[in-house]
């Protein structure tokens, strides 16, 4: 990659020989799969991108200071947070998001900066990962609700429907979002014949035990 910008940049290349730079970079590579060949031509296009060439051997740079000095304190302290670990799984792969990021305008030129930016990309901040696992929370729940019709968990179920990207986003940013009540159903039933039984705790332990509540505790 560094060698590749550094031809770009040394012959201000036009981006219809930035193209056939990377198809002749592609068909020198150790790719046997046409997504593999297409994923590298597509890398090798980012370094070699006018807004992004010159830039490069500085990108390289950092990207081995911050990803060793995240290796040091990992061996020093097993529980130390490995931000860029968490986003990317290797180096490489943050590398060229590094690349993707300064073709869009943003440059990262400090250790800070990619921390910061790092954390942005944590994949448990993903709307579409976490959207992904509060649905598989509401359909357990679902499941839980066919053999033990309990209020409280149609109740959760409902609510869980309400749950939106938005509403994700808002509640990040500290905005506290309401769920209209018209939309939560709540089926009447007949009083329990055993009044000792109190349902609501009960549902309070079997949501503890869905979401991993109780082993927290």
């Amino acid at each position: 990659m560094v060698t590749l910008a550094d031809l770009s940049q040394r012959g201000q290349w036009t981006e219809a020989e930035v193209n056939a730079a990377a198809a002749k970079a592609a068909a020198m590579s150790n790719n046997d799969s046409d997504k593999a060949l297409q994923t590298f031509i597509g890398e090798t296009k980012r370094a070699m991108h006018p807004s992004v060439r010159s830039h490069v051997p500085a990108l390289v740079s950092l990207r081995d200071l911050v990803w060793n000095a995240e290796t040091e304190h990992k061996k020093a302290d097993k529980n130390a947070p490995t931000p860029c670990r968490k986003a990317f799984a290797r180096a490489y792969h943050m590398l060229i998001q590094m690349f993707g990021e300064t073709q869009s305008g943003r440059i990262l030129s400090t250790h800070a900066d990619v921390l910061a930016w790092a954390e942005e990309h944590d994949p448990d901040l993903d709307l579409d990962k976490v959207l992904k696992r509060l649905q598989g929370i509401r359909d357990q729940l679902t499941r839980f609700y066919t053999d033990w019709p309990v209020d409280d968990i149609q109740v959760c179920i409902d609510a869980l429907n309400e749950v939106d990207k938005k509403t994700l986003r808002n509640a990040r940013a500290g905005n506290v979002v309401e769920i209209p009540a018209k939309n939560i159903t709540k089926t009447d039933t007949a009083p329990e014949e055993e009044p000792a039984h109190d349902v609501a705790a009960g549902a309070s332990d079997i949501l503890d035990d869905v979401l991993g509540l109780g082993a927290a505790a």
